[in-house]
């Protein structure tokens, strides 16, 4: 959980790039412990950096596999 709010408040804006990899690492964690809301929260700060760095074809690719996961829980 702590890497995700480090990755979202601590480096989304100030360094996109070092927010997506704590994001991966993020959702590898909670992929591999079945945590599918973190795994949502992961993809979500993954896309947000996307956007942040204007790769919109990309954030709307992980925005949609966050959305599909917070749909299904």
């Amino acid at each position: 959980y702590y890497i995700g709010v480090l990755a979202c408040r601590g480096y989304l804006f100030s360094d996109p790039d070092s927010a997506f990899i704590l994001a991966q690492i993020q959702y590898d964690f909670a992929h591999n412990t079945g945590n599918k809301e973190r795994e949502a929260d992961a993809l979500n700060t993954q896309a947000s950096s996307f956007f942040i760095r204007d790769q919109y074809e990309q954030a709307i690719k992980y925005y949609v596999r966050s959305l599909d996961i917070y749909r299904a829980i």
